[in-house]
């Protein structure tokens, strides 16, 4: 038998809705954008004014294709979907563009295999204000996973914030399948 692991982008599946009139909506910080651009505001996410425990919900799962050799007869296709380890998240902080305001503050990641049970953080930690730093200059910083997790399911949340809201520019997990 064949077996080939299709690796899924990473994908929001809940998190809180978009500020009237605006477009920094947390599936947002899943896409890389250069800081020439950073000041658009469908580059990064910001919560809603003032909101505490701001929280995003993602799928990490891969799909698995598993076909047998060629035969004369039909060939059928099995999917199914595997959890990944996760090994560790890398972030960068977030400054609401060029208001440069707000930025998380302390924030946990929990995981799980599905998303009715959240156990207790993998991480739970404080990122430093952005507030005042150049937007090219934004840093990611690291947190590992030790020992790794295996889990379907990631929930960032963000406890508090710096300034007047929650605000990220990147999230990245970091996998083994």
């Amino acid at each position: 038998m064949e077996k080939s692991c299709s690796v899924a982008k990473t994908t929001l599946i809940a998190s809180p809705p978009a500020e009237a009139g605006y477009n920094n909506i947390a599936a947002n910080v899943l896409t890389f954008v250069q800081c020439e651009t950073f000041d658009l505001a469908d580059s990064y996410f910001r919560g809603v004014w003032h909101d505490k425990d701001v929280e995003f919900v993602f799928d990490l799962g891969c799909t698995v294709s598993i076909k047998p050799y060629k035969r004369k007869e039909c060939i059928t296709f099995t999917k199914f979907v595997l959890q990944v380890a996760v090994t560790g998240l890398r972030l960068r902080n977030g400054r609401n563009g060029g208001w440069n305001n707000c930025g998380v503050k302390d924030f946990s990641l929990e995981l799980s295999m599905d998303t009715s049970t959240w156990p207790s953080p993998v991480v739970e930690d404080t990122l430093a204000s952005v507030i005042g730093v150049d937007v090219c200059e934004l840093p990611y910083v690291s947190f590992p996973v030790i020992p790794s997790v295996a889990a379907r399911y990631a929930r960032f949340i963000a406890k508090n914030h710096y300034g007047d809201a929650a605000a990220l520019d990147h999230l990245v997990f970091v996998t083994r399948y």
